[in-house]
């Protein structure tokens, strides 16, 4: 097993930009300590990405100071005279009516002319704009949407559509709703209809850079197929070129593809080689195939660079066709270009992060032991079959007090993340966009030379809502399935299988099985009953039952004609047995790196099971939601440990970049060495958010304190009985509302002591206020959400302010 502080045995100090390692002289030509990453320009050494923003052409302009523009209809509103102060005209809902207003031009447009649209128009609430087509794509019309900001001023929202599958051949009719989710007026000033030659994907590089650092050149994470890799554009004939040092046993790897709504006609690309003396040597070819009768995807191109160790070499990318661009759009994408070698003796190790979405701590076998010692949840051993991640507990440190940040996926992935707290990071909910002001651990890791990816199934922390920063590969919630995290674990492997082991990765892979609501594959209830002998409990007459209620919420739609607690708790339970064996696919194709890997297993939030009157959610800062499995695996690791000391989810990012030699962090903070008791936790005050800034708390030695911020909060519900029979009602939480538990004579807090205890809330109340006043934000992002997502995540049990 290593020691802790991989890198303290390293000679010659820490990983170079370049991805090779410094040491003074050298005895041959360099070993690689990781990937060098390829940051592609055009060789005047500008951005092709600025270089094809600057040939966005307009081709049409409606002015709107005098009224309605020929073409243009306006449905659902009206124009109000005299209200305008900004050179527009002023339109309003009509009075009564719940209709958004809508502007309609009902002309022809040639999509290979115009795909993109810009909106110039001031509103005073944030709100979504929706752009709605109709086309004679064989897939029918189309639908995107974007952000309008609250300003009092003017600001323009744009739609590109480039890409966009049904936006082809001629579109018929466009109808625009600058205000779709929000009943409110707003100033409209013009429409621009543009050609754009190419459209940014999500997170590029050049978000989280430190000030005064020069941007990488990449055009974002570009979805093509069901892949998306970090990319930079090129047009026909244009070069783009990067420099590099080569290592011992070099070799060039990349993705190709056409950009999307490029042409079909194959394409041609070849890799050059220039050294020092100006000679030149092709290194690679591919041809991009016509996709016409096929999915477009991403094509491997790979170049073996070994002859030139030792030397730098300006290598140069090149895209050519037979038949020119009918538009100057950009034709080729080059996706995650880098350049790998022989890595040296003592190499850093791969870095892989699970996160097990909605995952109780007491639903693992490894966790049995503090489940039954401290009675924080209601723990049903009987029902717990986790033999993969026991035996990848048993193997490792597991973190018995470990507590999530926050109790919703992407505030909680975010924290995860990045290391910060909620308020630091300023991502409260499911409907913001981690801001790229935010450092994550992908780009720490990136910069450090590992190759990244990652696999989710939850469209919360995909690469539109920020989630792509640092990753050259990302596997979106549209290409896996959160019912099913099967086909995320085959994409994980997929990747992992692509190459020997060149250079050092960053893999997180997150599973969304164990949320409601609780959908298997076929088959597998029948295995758990199997290997449980524990039957389907009746869903009507098993005992305890639910509360009766009139009408189900959203998020628990699934329980419909289900009137049993006991068959709900059940099915949560196979949902994690399910999840094990996913975990037991994907730790088989890890196991021969595991020598080289630390690998760290978390949830993001636990789950309530009845418990305090809420059922198949996860509100409220306490044990059921907060306190959260936790388990890490040295590189080599056989022999395990348990670690009782009071930790957080938010200690990950400082782990590893401790543990790699990257940065120091406070020794209580690197849980590799408060596991080795070099390190003591055990006087810290955790804190702890609730979505949507209802709530805040902190743990400590002895205390759980909790304080309201917000009014309205719904948490739990009471029988009360009635005329006709007992009926169920929603417990409300107002701002103000404390709540303060000793856990120590109380693990279940049941006791509230805050009206009993005055002095030791008022001590509370005043780390709190400290608390607050230490925020650092990073500042929210806003996302469009469309009216599909938005029901999805409140089905799911999520709301937005």
């Amino acid at each position: 097993m290593r020691t802790p502080s991989f890198l303290a045995q390293l000679a010659c100090g820490l990983l170079l930009t370049t991805g090779l390692l410094g040491c003074g002289k050298e005895s041959g030509p360099p070993l690689a300590t990781g990937v060098q990453h390829l940051d592609l320009r055009l060789e005047d050494g500008s951005s092709p990405v600025e270089a094809l923003a600057g040939a966005r052409l307009k081709l049409a302009e409606f002015d709107f100071s005098g009224g309605l523009p020929e073409g243009w209809e306006l449905t659902g509103g009206k124009v109000v005279e005299g209200e305008a102060s900004r050179g527009g005209i002023w339109i309003a809902p009509l009075e009564g009516s719940p209709e958004r207003p809508a502007l309609v031009f009902r002309g022809a447009i040639a999509a290979t002319e115009v795909n993109a649209f810009d909106v110039e128009l001031a509103a005073y609430s944030v709100a979504r704009s929706d752009l709605v087509w109709n086309g004679s794509s064989p897939l029918g019309g189309g639908f995107r949407s974007s952000i309008t900001e609250a300003s009092a001023e003017l600001q323009t929202v744009s739609f590109s559509l480039l890409g966009a599958e049904t936006w082809a051949g001629e579109v018929n009719g466009l109808l625009l709703r600058p205000s779709a989710n929000r009943l409110q007026g707003f100033e409209l000033t013009k429409i621009s209809f543009y050609h754009e030659p190419f459209a940014a994907g999500d997170s590029p590089s050049a978000e989280g850079l430190e000030p005064g650092s020069t941007a990488p050149a990449d055009g974002g994470l570009i979805l093509v197929g069901r892949r998306s890799y970090r990319a930079w554009p090129a047009d026909l004939d244009q070069v783009l070129q990067d420099t590099v040092v080569v290592p011992v046993g070099g070799r060039l790897e990349l993705k190709v593809a056409r950009s999307p709504g490029t042409p079909n006609d194959p394409i041609d690309v070849t890799v050059e080689a220039r050294r020092s003396d100006g000679s030149v040597t092709e290194v690679a070819s591919l041809t991009v195939p016509d996709e016409r009768k096929q999915a477009k995807s991403w094509h491997t191109l790979a170049a073996d660079l070994s002859a030139f160790a030792g030397e730098e070499l300006t290598l140069r990318f090149r895209a050519t066709s037979a038949r020119p661009s009918p538009s100057p759009r950009a034709r080729v994408l080059y996706g995650a270009p880098l350049v790998t070698g022989k890595l040296i003796e003592d190499r850093r190790p791969n870095i892989v992060l699970v996160t097990l979405d909605t995952l109780r701590f007491d639903a693992l076998g490894s966790y049995q032991s503090i489940a039954a010692g401290r009675p924080e949840t209601s723990p049903r051993p009987e029902l717990v079959r986790t033999p993969n991640l026991d035996a990848f507990a048993a193997a490792g440190f597991v973190f018995e007090d470990a507590w999530s940040a926050v109790n919703s996926t992407q505030p909680s992935h975010a924290s995860i993340l990045t290391g910060t707290s909620v308020q630091d990071h300023s991502l409260f909910d499911n409907y913001g966009s981690l801001a790229p002001g935010n450092t994550t651990l992908a780009e720490r890791l990136r910069g450090a030379g590992y190759r990244t990816a990652a696999v989710v199934c939850q469209g919360a922390i995909s690469p539109g809502a920020g989630f792509g920063q640092g990753f050259d590969q990302f596997i979106p919630s549209e290409a896996t399935s959160g019912l099913d995290g099967s086909i995320a674990v085959e994409g994980a492997l997929e990747w992992l299988a692509e190459w020997e082991d060149e250079g050092p990765f960053f893999l997180w892979v997150h599973l969304f099985d164990p949320h409601t609501p609780y959908e298997l594959p076929d088959g597998f209830v029948d295995e758990f009953v199997a290997d449980t002998g524990i039957g389907v409990p009746d869903p009507l007459t098993a005992e305890p039952p639910l509360p009766p209620v009139n009408k189900l919420p959203a998020e628990l739609a699934f329980l419909e004609g289900i009137k049993s607690e006991e068959y709900a708790d059940y099915h949560y339970h196979v949902e994690v047995a399910y999840t094990d064996r996913l975990m037991g696919q994907l730790l088989a194709g890890l196991d021969s790196r595991l020598g080289d890997t630390l690998a760290i297993v978390t949830a993001d939030h636990g789950e309530f099971l009845g418990e305090r009157g809420n059922y198949y959610n996860h509100r409220g800062l306490f044990p059921e939601t907060l306190h959260v499995p936790l388990i890490l695996r040295l590189p080599g690791q056989t022999d395990g440990g348990r670690v009782g000391q009071r930790v957080t989810n938010r200690d990950i990012v400082p782990t590893v970049l401790s543990q790699l030699g990257l940065v120091e962090v406070p020794a209580h903070r690197d849980l590799v060495a408060v596991a080795a008791g070099s390190a003591s936790a055990q006087d810290r005050v955790l804190w702890f958010e609730h979505a949507n800034r209802l709530q805040v708390g902190c743990r400590d030695e002895q205390y759980h304190f909790i304080a309201t911020l917000r009014d309205g909060f719904q948490f739990g519900t009471q029988t009360v009985a009635g005329p006709d029979g007992p009926t169920v009602s929603t417990t409300v939480i107002n701002a103000g509302d404390l709540f303060l538990y000793d856990w120590t004579v109380d693990p279940g807090l049941v006791d509230n002591l805050a009206e009993r205890e005055p002095e030791l809330v008022a001590k509370y109340q005043a780390l709190l206020e400290q608390y607050r006043a230490g925020a650092r934000p990073v500042g929210r992002a806003a996302r469009a959400i469309s009216d599909s997502e938005a029901a999805e995540l409140e089905a799911l049990g999520y709301t937005g302010d």
